[in-house]
């Protein structure tokens, strides 16, 4: 479902404080005959002072080292004058979805963990960046073929034109670097971090998942396949495998949190559904999951339901989790669980390598969008803003207590 488009500044920078050329248009503004959708003639309009921005020379054209320039700025996200390993790899999915890029330990050439303007420049030559935007291959890019290229990294799932959802998800990318310096003051110290409270009324996602699912008559109906989280952590359905009792062989349901009761025994849950409400409960009828198709660029729900902006626990659960190591994360561990309380993510659990000499697992604060680490839907690791030292200081997780 898309939403209603906001009026947020249309940020076109992608990059630093220092590189930014922040077209000062809102979504609304670009979006020029109302359709909610961002043509690339509308995408082009609004782009005019980032392609001026890259255009040092100002001839109307890009040539190699300016967009060499321009892609620096654009994935120094927090504009400290270097690519660290996480602004790397960031940068990797969002515009090198076609393109093969050097491991980032290839690039850097002196081992110092940042890539420097050079050794990024390296890369981008080795991956043929620059030729696949100068499409008529004359040796510079030109106001058309930069708007093209530009369009088609926002235009994440190529159909044509930027909505809504597109546009956030970019535009939340391209402030990232500050929304990260802003964060930072929301970590919570692990000093002051208590499992206690987590064992006060928390609930452990990986023990929801393959719990026994009642319906209205108590009979058992299926089991609980997976928990919808939205953006802000927030839990927002499960969705279960049901039948049996509807002479239509198995079916996914989704049903919201707040209609979910878990029963005292910790062994199953119950849920609403009969015979004669069970099509409300569909996975396309809650405001929770889209009415669209993965066109929407919005993330693959269970067998092929979809779930705008938000994500499937099973999408984070099984994820690699790494640690701060200087300006970039280092291998750490696994994402085994996700711990819930007043129906919000409050924990991510993890069990540290074997090399780290930690026994069991261990409970972390969850951080998700907005915070320049943690994770997001599509990420390929869970982020901890803590040091190898920092992450000592706690007990192992005790589920006896949960």
């Amino acid at each position: 479902m898309k939403t209603p488009a906001t009026a947020i500044a249309l940020v076109i920078a992608l990059a630093s404080a220092q590189g930014t050329a922040a077209v000062d248009q809102d979504f609304q503004s670009a979006d020029r005959d109302g359709s909610r959708d961002v043509s690339k003639a509308e995408f082009a309009a609004a782009s005019q002072d980032l392609r001026s921005d890259w255009d040092a020379n100002n001839d109307d054209a890009v040539d190699e080292r300016e967009y060499q320039a321009g892609l620096f700025k654009a994935w120094d996200r927090d504009g400290d004058g270097g690519i660290s390993r996480f602004e790397y790899d960031e940068a990797k999915r969002n515009w090198a979805r076609d393109k093969t890029l050097a491991p980032f330990g290839e690039l850097d050439a002196d081992n110092d963990k940042v890539l420097s303007r050079a050794e990024l420049s390296n890369g981008l030559t080795q991956g043929n960046f620059y030729e696949a935007w100068d499409t008529d291959g004359d040796g510079t890019v030109d106001n058309d073929e930069f708007d093209a290229a530009l369009f088609a990294t926002w235009d994440a799932d190529r159909s044509g034109s930027i909505d809504q959802s597109e546009y956030d998800g970019m535009a939340g990318k391209a402030d990232a670097g500050k929304a990260a310096k802003a964060a930072q003051a929301k970590i919570v110290a692990l000093s002051d971090w208590d499992n206690e409270d987590l064992y006060r009324g928390g609930l452990s996602v990986d023990d929801l998942i393959g719990e026994d699912v009642y319906g209205a008559s108590g009979d058992d109906i299926g089991d609980v396949e997976d928990v919808l989280f939205g953006s802000d952590g927030r839990a927002i359905a499960i969705v279960a495998e049901v039948g049996g009792f509807l002479n239509i062989g198995d079916t996914h349901v989704s049903v919201p949190w707040d209609e979910v009761t878990m029963r005292a025994d910790d062994e199953g849950v119950d849920v609403p559904l009969n015979e004669d409400n069970i099509e409300n409960y569909g996975l396309f009828s809650r405001d929770a999951v889209s009415q669209k198709t993965a066109a929407d660029n919005i993330v693959a729900g269970v067998d092929d339901a979809t779930v705008q902006r938000s994500w499937r626990a099973t999408e984070l659960i099984g994820d690699y989790a790494r640690l701060r190591d200087g300006e970039t994360y280092s291998n750490y561990g696994y994402v085994d669980d996700l711990i819930v309380k007043d129906g919000k993510l409050a924990a991510t659990v993890v069990t540290p390598d074997v090399r780290y000499g930690l026994q069991g697992s261990y409970a972390y604060p969850y951080y998700g969008y907005g915070y320049g680490f943690g994770w997001e839907p599509g990420g390929e690791f869970y982020d901890i803003p803590y040091d190898r030292d920092e992450v000592a200081e706690i007990e192992p997780f005790d589920y006896d207590s949960l």
